[in-house]
């Protein structure tokens, strides 16, 4: 069920035009497996929260790695003759995607991700 819920959210992202970088998401009931990880809980337990946690990481770095790869010679696999606009908009959309994946590695919810790494 992570594996779709993420998979949702980073199609939700390419529609949007953004990367979106998934936060796994608990299926026992809780909000998600943030909430989840505490040090009273069983060793399975825990085990399972932070194998999701290693895969959303895993998932994040894949992702970043696309997007750091796009150049603006890929525009020519598209068109015949791009022009110059066309690579204003692709470094446009590069940097908007790069600025997007920044302030989600910024906010308090990937922070405590990192943290529980």
């Amino acid at each position: 069920f992570d594996t779709f819920v993420s998979n949702v959210q980073i199609t939700q992202g390419h529609v949007e035009g953004t990367t979106c970088l998934p936060l796994p998401n608990a299926g026992n009931g809780k909000a998600n497996v943030l909430d989840d990880v505490t040090p009273s809980e069983d060793d399975q337990d825990r085990f399972r929260q932070i194998h999701a946690l290693e895969g959303a990481l895993i998932t994040w770095t894949k992702q970043i790695k696309n997007v750091l790869k796009r150049d603006p010679e890929s525009l020519f696999e598209l068109y015949t003759d791009p022009g110059p606009l066309a690579e204003i908009e692709f470094w446009k959309s590069k940097a908007g995607n790069l600025n997007s994946i920044f302030n989600q590695l910024q906010s308090a919810r990937v922070r405590r991700v990192l943290k529980v790494l």
